[in-house]
């Protein structure tokens, strides 16, 4: 009997491009050349990078250190940047896509360190590096999506992970690295008692945005058995059917739900089966709001042509109309029709109704979103308890959001309340506006 099965293997895509810095548009001869990596970018002074290929024994891999050499975590090469003092460096990189908004991604990256008999930091030790995000390579973010402090690094063994979980606001197209604390707020030793620390230096390797939902939300199932299969190295699956396997074989249509843990992260995922002989699900009518945009998707995954020539299952319009996809897939070929149309939508604020300042460097911050074209400024956001006493106030959450803490003491879990107030301009009416909720927070 031969049975045909239609396979669906997926393997989790990293989303930093060159994330290890082995390929070069050549190698390395002086310092400040990150950006031969490409695409990374020297976003601060002069981040060195080093490749086996470098002729210039400073930049050459393995790098020679106190007694051992620094080889790479993998691969041919890495970066170091200075992490301490005035000469602060940070390197920058655009995602493979943005991230989606919502989303749960790994994050992950590698440090190493110098030590006392290389470069310039005669034994100083640090314990302050991180990685966050922006929206374009001269937004580098004030606070970090994931941080390391506490613990000075000093183990001059290799390289230890940092590593934790994200959840996206959908506005993360680069990624940076540095030392988001001041030096005030960094912990710093030295070997030598009577030294006055104004200089450290970190290595960086295998820098990871790994998303959590990795299986396509929605599949078409045309009467043969569906292969689901996924790779998130070291990950753990559990479906609803209790089964721990990263592969599931599908026979019908219906909602599979599984949930993935790797490291302190956890995702969970509902993969929507389609039976194409019952017709493909659509909404046929879209909503846009005035002065935004709309975020197209096909309801099924294939090679999918848009009626304006545009490839892919995503398509971002500005504007209403009728918009038409050609889905191919295993299945066959399908057309999806969208009808969108405008309305005032007015500003709309999205705000998590969640959060722990625990100190893990996982949602120890708390801000909300606003989606307004007409939108002037914020003026100012105002956290209270439960009995009316102002607790927190920023007039720009943006770089100044809420920590958790009142007169530098972490608040008590409990629900506490938060009002911004903003101002607008629709067509030179300028108005003051106002929003509130209440935000809960847990340990």
């Amino acid at each position: 009997m031969l049975v045909t099965t239609t396979p669906v293997s997926l393997f989790a895509q990293n989303l930093v491009p060159n994330a290890s810095f082995d390929h070069a548009t050549s190698c390395p001869r002086t310092e400040g050349e990150v950006d031969l990596a490409i695409p990374w970018l020297n976003t601060l002074l002069t981040p060195d990078l080093f490749l086996r290929c470098a002729e210039n024994e400073n930049f050459k891999v393995p790098r020679p250190r106190k007694c051992t050499y620094l080889e790479p975590h993998s691969g041919d090469g890495y970066v170091g940047l200075a992490t301490y003092g005035n000469t602060r460096e940070v390197i920058g990189v655009p995602l493979v896509h943005p991230l989606e908004k919502g989303k749960s991604y790994f994050l992950q990256f590698w440090v190493a360190i110098d030590d006392v008999c290389e470069r310039w930091d005669r034994g100083t030790y640090t314990d302050a590096i991180g990685l966050g995000f922006g929206e374009d390579n001269y937004d580098i973010p004030d606070y970090p999506a994931l941080e390391h402090r506490g613990t000075i690094f000093r183990d001059t063994s290799g390289w230890t992970p940092i590593f934790g979980c994200y959840v996206a606001n959908g506005k993360e197209k680069y990624l940076f690295i540095k030392n988001f604390q001041s030096d005030d707020h960094t912990l710093v030793v030295s070997d030598d008692p009577a030294l006055i620390p104004v200089f450290d230096y970190l290595y960086i390797d295998d820098v990871a945005v790994i998303p959590m939902n990795p299986y396509p939300d929605t599949l078409p199932y045309c009467g043969m058995p569906l292969r689901l299969a996924a790779s998130i190295p070291d990950a753990t699956y559990l479906w609803d059917n209790h089964s721990t396997d990263s592969v599931r074989w599908v026979n019908s249509e219906g909602d599979y739900r599984v949930t993935i843990k790797l490291g302190k992260c956890e995702s969970e995922q509902v993969i929507h089966v389609v039976d194409v002989d019952h017709g493909i699900p659509v909404d046929p009518h879209l909503v846009m709001c005035e002065g935004n945009a709309l975020r197209l998707q096909t309801a099924l995954p294939g090679k999918v042509t848009w009626e304006n020539g545009a490839i892919g299952t995503l398509r971002t319009v500005d504007q209403p109309g009728m918009y038409q996809a050609q889905i191919t897939n295993e299945c066959g070929q399908f057309t999806q029709d969208f009808n969108v149309t405008a309305q005032d939508c007015g500003c709309q604020v999205d705000a998590p109704n969640v959060f722990s300042p625990n100190g893990d460097q996982v949602n120890d911050n708390w801000k909300p979103y606003l989606d307004c074209p007409s939108l002037e400024r914020v003026e100012l956001l105002q956290i209270y308890d439960r009995w009316g006493q102002l607790i927190f106030s920023s007039s720009d959450p943006d770089q100044l959001p809420w920590d958790g803490r009142f007169n530098q003491n972490l608040v008590p879990p409990g629900i506490y309340l938060w009002v911004l107030t903003f101002r607008t301009n629709k067509a030179g009416n300028r108005q003051t506006e106002y929003a509130t909720g209440d935000v809960t927070v847990i340990r």
